[in-house]
């Protein structure tokens, strides 16, 4: 990967990472650093050694574990601010990468 790209790349991951809230789509960060969608999505493949989506889900159930150690900080509050706007499906996704639901992983570590 040319060093350009990999520039390119670092510059979407980290506007990503601003907001882990927000609807990220391939399709608007591809403009954001001028190149296509199709050349955007095999590049940060390449980068990452994952889809964009396989990434961002990943980011945001790290993230999801930071903001559960506040227990000031409601489960709707943390899908929310992890970019799911219903619980349920951020219940689905924590589950599936953790082996354990958002709730009991707060009684359990936090």
């Amino acid at each position: 990967m040319r060093s350009y790209d990999k520039e390119l790349i670092e510059k979407a991951i980290a506007y990503v990472r601003q907001d882990l809230g927000k609807a990220h789509r391939t399709a608007l960060l591809s403009v954001m650093v001028y190149m296509g969608e199709t050349k955007f999505k095999s590049l940060f493949k390449q980068y990452t050694n994952q889809s964009f989506h396989e990434w961002l889900v990943e980011e945001r159930m790290q993230y999801a574990v930071i903001l559960l150690k506040d227990s000031n900080i409601t489960l709707k509050q943390t899908a929310k601010k992890c970019g799911y706007r219903h619980q349920r499906n951020f219940g689905k996704s924590f589950k599936k990468r953790w082996g354990v639901s958002p709730g009991n992983w707060k009684k359990i570590y936090a």
